[in-house]
């Protein structure tokens, strides 16, 4: 097993990328890396309706999971941990672009494409894949 370690919000976070560990299911949702000091963050397990990026950031404010009610749309960085780790966490459209709550200027955001990782921004008035996430 490869582990990676990175600076995520001013704290030491191991990384599980690419690695025969598998990801586990948590009580709200599934671990996509957790840092030594036990904190980290899940997914949820499936994606939420497609939707322009307004409709998709209040849509996983709104969702309450497993008795949670802290999800949020993943930022760029965080998008790009789930692309790495689609396979083992699961549920992800294979030609599905997601959307990040990262803005690009006034009207666009991040979103990145689940076949190939490519970050592109696109017109928050498009429709793209959803996928909450929630910091533990």
């Amino acid at each position: 097993m490869k582990l990676y370690k990175m600076l995520f919000a001013g704290l030491a976070v191991v990384m599980f990328a690419n690695c025969e560990e598998p990801i586990t299911k948590k009580e709200c949702g599934i671990i996509v890396f957790k840092g030594a000091d036990g904190h980290g963050l899940a997914s949820a397990p499936t994606d939420l309706p497609f939707s322009d990026w307004n409709v998709a950031k209040q849509a996983c404010e709104d969702l309450v999971l497993d008795g949670c009610s802290d999800w949020r749309l993943p930022t760029q960085e965080e998008l790009n941990q789930l692309y790495l780790n689609k396979d083992k966490i699961g549920g992800f459209g294979k030609f599905n672009s997601y959307w990040s709550s990262t803005e690009v200027g006034g009207n666009s955001a991040f979103t990145v494409e689940f076949d190939n990782g490519v970050n592109a921004a696109a017109p928050t008035n498009t429709k793209s894949s959803v996928r909450a996430v929630r910091a533990f």
